[in-house]
């Protein structure tokens, strides 16, 4: 066995470890709580689970979709316009924002899911290890790829996986965290609203653009 492989299937073993040994590292979360997730509007449902994602909690084997929300608008807003599509420090375009809808959807049923931050603490590495972004380091996506593999695949009863937002932290609670579901379980979400995301007005009335720049982003 390669080192690499080695390494893989010893993450693999330390998850797995922490999964049977502490269950209070699933959470739920109650029918009806609200999520948010912005995607282009030339796609009607929202309800979309990408088996061929390379993000962070994607499956590294492409067998299993993942569907990616936030606990707020906000944070929907944010995670998706981190930067324009030049990289770090460019522009977000304006069209970019003009082409794309804000969506509301509510838990269909409690949803079991894995507290990321809490699986973190048991396998004595920190979050933001756990959740950081692709490129940083030297594993890139591959420790949450792994972690994501093995807990879609760890029983149906697993819906997906929770963790903090790094781009919009917040206080303690649902509003500021993102939630990855997976493929092939019973019905999670049921769609509530749709509108288009520039004419969207957030908790405070301010549009999104408003909003990305109170965030030091430049809109163009």
């Amino acid at each position: 066995m390669s080192g690499a492989k080695k390494q893989s299937s010893e993450v693999e073993q330390e998850f797995k470890s922490a999964l049977s040994k502490h269950p209070d590292v699933v959470v739920t979360i109650d029918t009806d709580t609200l999520w948010a997730r912005v995607q282009p509007t030339e796609f009607d449902n929202p309800v979309f689970y990408n088996r061929d994602s390379d993000t962070r909690y994607g499956d590294p084997e492409k067998e299993i979709g993942v569907c990616y929300l936030a606990g707020s608008s906000k944070v929907a807003i944010a995670e998706t316009f981190q930067h324009g599509p030049g990289g770090p420090d460019s522009s977000v375009l304006m069209e970019d924002i003009m082409n794309r809808s804000l969506h509301q959807l509510k838990a269909a049923r409690p949803l079991k899911v894995i507290d990321v931050g809490v699986l973190a603490a048991y396998t004595g590495r920190k979050a933001r290890a756990i959740v950081e972004a692709k490129g940083q380091g030297s594993e890139g996506y591959s420790l949450t790829q792994t972690l994501s593999a093995v807990s879609m695949r760890y029983g149906p009863e697993i819906d997906g996986l929770l963790y903090t937002s790094t781009v919009l932290p917040g206080a303690a609670s649902l509003e500021w965290c993102n939630l990855v579901l997976f493929e092939g379980r019973k019905t999670q979400l049921v769609p509530v609203s749709s509108e288009p995301l520039a004419e969207a007005l957030l908790t405070d009335d301010k549009t999104a653009v408003e909003f990305l720049v109170d965030l030091n982003l430049s809109v163009v």
